[in-house]
């Protein structure tokens, strides 16, 4: 569902410096002209509270922004991912503490979202994630860059300048281990493969439009459905089913469909199209009819290993 996402309000009252130091706000000076550009209330490493930040936007606007993990600002972890119900409670709870650090209201659902991470736990049965990470690492996204990283996560991000949208699948007991988790989070991450689709303003507008949305408030943009859409999206990129699925698994369902022959066949098909992405006729080198990529494809839904 959702991870760590930040909301926003434009500021209709400007504290002063002398305030917000009293209150443990840290000023951020410009490397220009050395003027106070931004505050920040960050709490210590091991806490769950929101980190905040007060600053002054291009058009001469002071925002609060409030960051934070919604599972850890509840529950304390991160693993297991929040449920439906949940969600209206833990930006709530966000909120109140953003109130509680400013003295001022912080409307939950007329937040702007300028930052929202949507999850999903893939659990592996057998607890063997890298083989799963391997084939992952393997996947090609048209007009999407693809970074590995040793062999417990890989990156995907869009080509060119625009990088507010990232689609990450990693070994969350990796990962957990490696930022020095607690017991309860190593223990509930045993086993699983996180997919996480992050998203930054230029993104969530884009997903806004798309949906068409009224806007990018949190009442709007923090569901179940949008995050739904996010992460099925992102799923297809992947072409998840396929991956999913042990190689014993498809033999099986296209050798009862279509015989060892064309089984072999669609085999070749499915490894062609992991690598290259749903677009692989239009690589030249690779010499594929595109008349036969569609009927291979069509093949590979009617036996089940392609959604």
């Amino acid at each position: 569902m959702f991870d760590t996402v930040a909301i926003k309000h434009a500021l209709t009252w400007i504290p002063t410096e002398e305030y917000l130091l009293s209150l443990g706000w840290r000023p951020r000076y410009s490397m220009f002209d050395g003027t106070i550009y931004a505050f920040t209330l960050n709490q210590q490493k091991s806490s769950v509270e929101p980190h905040l930040t007060i600053a002054l936007t291009p058009q001469k606007q002071w925002h609060l922004k409030a960051e934070a993990s919604l599972p850890k600002l509840l529950h304390g972890v991160n693993v297991p991912l929040l449920d439906e119900s949940e969600i209206a409670s833990s930006i709530r709870l966000m909120c109140a503490s953003v109130e509680k650090c400013i003295g001022r209201p912080f409307d939950p659902a007329t937040a702007l979202v300028c930052r929202m991470d949507c999850a999903q736990d893939i659990h592996i049965e057998g607890g063997s994630v890298l083989p799963v990470i391997a084939k992952f690492q393997k996947v090609q996204i048209p007009r999407y860059d693809r970074t590995p990283h040793n062999d417990t996560s890989v990156v995907f991000t869009p080509k060119g300048e625009n990088k507010s949208k990232r689609i990450s699948i990693y070994d969350k007991y990796a990962e957990v281990i490696q930022r020095n988790g607690t017991d309860t989070e190593k223990h509930n991450a045993r086993g699983i493969a996180r997919l996480e689709v992050g998203l930054r303003t230029k993104a969530i507008t884009y997903l806004t439009e798309k949906l068409e949305l009224p806007n990018r408030e949190a009442q709007h943009i923090l569901t179940r459905e949008v995050a739904d859409f996010v992460l099925r999206d992102a799923l297809q990129k992947f072409q998840f089913d396929s991956i999913g699925q042990s190689t014993n698994e498809n033999i099986e369902r296209l050798i009862n469909h279509f015989g060892t022959s064309r089984a072999k066949s669609l085999l070749g098909f499915l490894e062609i199209k992991s690598q290259f992405g749903e677009d692989l006729y239009k690589y030249e080198e690779l010499k594929y009819p595109r008349r036969t990529y569609f009927r291979d494809l069509a093949d590979c839904r009617r036996a089940g290993v392609l959604p």
